[in-house]
């Protein structure tokens, strides 16, 4: 079965990084792009499933590239998640009358990003189950692992040290 694909868009490389971490490792194949041009060329050529989509970039703003998207027969039911900084209602109200259908505000949870991702893209996997970014606890409650133990537990099981 295909890996279902996300088109990450932000000007910041850190973001984006860690956007395609998170959601690599969530098992989605993951594109990214830069500023909005960009982000409509790719769209229109890999027809993503997703979009995560930063409202302050050049060339194209987040707003104008949801509702460009909107009037794309293609690129139509392609949906989109708004993450910004611009977290205020007027922001929020502005980007899902456009036609986002989820809006959340950076900094984000890597929590709240996946079960958004999840939900909208219409997985019925629990939250913690077969993530390596997650793990339940001996009480039974998923708890967040750092960045830094997925990383190195990677290293491990790539260096044939991994049980």
């Amino acid at each position: 079965m295909a890996k279902m694909k996300i088109l990450a868009v932000d000007d910041e490389p850190n973001i984006l990084l860690s956007l395609e971490f998170i959601l690599e490792q969530e098992g989605y194949d993951v594109h990214v792009a830069r500023d909005g041009e960009e982000a409509l060329a790719l769209a229109e050529k890999i027809h993503p499933d997703l979009i995560l989509l930063d409202v302050g970039m050049p060339r194209k703003d987040g707003y104008e590239v949801c509702r460009i998207m909107r009037q794309h027969e293609g690129l139509a039911a392609t949906k989109v998640v708004m993450l910004t900084a611009k977290g205020r209602e007027a922001e929020k109200k502005k980007g899902l009358e456009l036609g986002a259908d989820a809006y959340i505000p950076k900094p984000f949870s890597t929590h709240e990003l996946v079960e958004t991702v999840r939900s909208l893209l219409g997985s019925g996997l629990p939250f913690c189950d077969g993530s390596p970014l997650f793990e339940v606890d001996q009480q039974g409650h998923c708890r967040h692992r750092s960045f830094q133990l997925v990383l190195f537990q990677q290293f491990l099981d790539c260096c044939g040290y991994g049980g």
